[in-house]
C-alpha cells in the first residue's frame, strides 16, 4: 500500500514539475560514484550519493540524497525509490542503506574506504533477510 501511495505522490510531482516554466534546458546528468556489480563482476547498477567532504568520527551518521541513474534487468529498483540515503560510520567499516526508512526493501552496502575509494559488498536486503548480490565501489574524495 505504501508502495501505490508513493508511486501516485512521485506521479503528481512529475506532472506538477513538467508543467512548470522556466528555463527549457535540461540540467547536466550527474556522474555516477557508486557502481554495483552482480556475482559475475558485471556493472548491474549506477548511482549518484551527495556525499559529505569528510568522514564523521566512528559512531556517526549521516546522510543525503541518493539517484539511481542507470540499472539493468534484476536490479531491485523499488528498492532505492526514496531519493535518500543513511550511513553509519563503524571502527571496521562505513554502512549504507540507499532506502532508509523501509524495514523490508533495501539495498544495503558497506566497505572500508582506502584513499578516494570505498569497496565492499552490497545486499537486497528484504524481510526474508538478504545475501550478497556483489561488489559495491564507491568513489570518495573525502578531505583528510
Amino acid at each position: 500500500m505504501q508502495f501505490v501511495v508513493r508511486l501516485v505522490l512521485f506521479a503528481v510531482l512529475l506532472v506538477f514539475v513538467g508543467g512548470c516554466g522556466g528555463s527549457k534546458h535540461a540540467a547536466p546528468p550527474r556522474e555516477s560514484n557508486l557502481t554495483l556489480y552482480d556475482k559475475a563482476g558485471e556493472p548491474i547498477a549506477r548511482a549518484y550519493l551527495d556525499l559529505p567532504g569528510a568522514l564523521p568520527d566512528v559512531g556517526g551518521v549521516f546522510e543525503g540524497e541518493c539517484e539511481l541513474l542507470w540499472s539493468a534487468e534484476g536490479f531491485p529498483t523499488e528498492a532505492m525509490e526514496s531519493g535518500r540515503y543513511q550511513a553509519n560510520v563503524y571502527e571496521e567499516w562505513v554502512a549504507f542503506d540507499l532506502n532508509p526508512g523501509w524495514a523490508d526493501n533495501n539495498v544495503v552496502f558497506h566497505g572500508n574506504l582506502e584513499g578516494v575509494e570505498l569497496r565492499g559488498k552490497w545486499t537486497h536486503a528484504t524481510i526474508r533477510g538478504g545475501a550478497d548480490r556483489g561488489e559495491a565501489v564507491l568513489q570518495w574524495e573525502v578531505e583528510p
